[in-house]
């Protein structure tokens, strides 16, 4: 139950993120945006749908330590994505 209910706290998210960025685009990009996120979110699943079964079943196989492997894999992606948001927030400061 308890899964149940901290999968749904996160279902809303992509509505709510396309909400927002509806309320801070101009109307001619949010076709732009909607399509941009879209592309994005489908690519982040065909990765990460055949990903994580591997990364969990890696950690039970190799045990010890690297049971953590998918938080670790998890905290990675995660810098990686923030990574990218500072250098497109840093080269959008540049030329505008």
């Amino acid at each position: 139950m308890i899964g149940v209910i901290l999968f749904g706290l996160g279902a809303g998210y992509s509505a709510s993120i396309r909400g927002a960025l509806t309320s801070l685009t101009v109307v001619h990009d949010r076709a732009l945006i909607y399509s941009t996120m879209s592309m994005l979110d489908t690519i982040g699943n065909l990765i990460g749908a055949p990903l994580w079964p591997l990364v969990y079943r890696l950690g039970l196989k190799a045990g010890g330590f690297l049971l953590g492997l998918p938080f670790a894999v998890a905290a990675a992606m995660f810098a990686l994505v923030y990574c990218s948001v500072e250098v497109a927030k840093f080269t959008a400061t540049a030329y505008f």
